[in-house]
């Protein structure tokens, strides 16, 4: 089965160790909130829930921090990124 459908535009990556979850908005932050959180090894591994802007659905992203940090479930916090770290990947032409 052959399939027609173009996909046009560009995608960002970055990996989840380039994220830092912060409690103060800057120029490169979103807001989030934090679903759980559990151990991995020497690491937490957090489920953040992020409101997409142009639809009414979420994103779920995993960021890698601190095993000594404390974090509360259904908390309001903000993902910050190095610009620098962002991946473009070309989706198509």
């Amino acid at each position: 089965m052959t399939s027609n459908v173009q996909v046009f535009g560009s995608a960002i990556a970055i990996r989840q160790e380039d994220l830092e979850i912060i409690h103060q908005e800057t120029n490169n932050s979103f807001p989030a909130q934090i679903n759980s959180w559990q151990y991995a090894g020497s690491r937490l591994l957090v489920n953040c829930e992020v409101q997409n802007k142009n639809s009414n659905s979420k994103t779920i992203i995993f960021v890698e921090t601190d095993r000594f940090a404390d974090f509360s479930v259904s908390k309001n916090i903000f993902i910050a990124y190095d610009p620098s770290r962002l991946h473009v990947i070309p989706r198509g032409e």
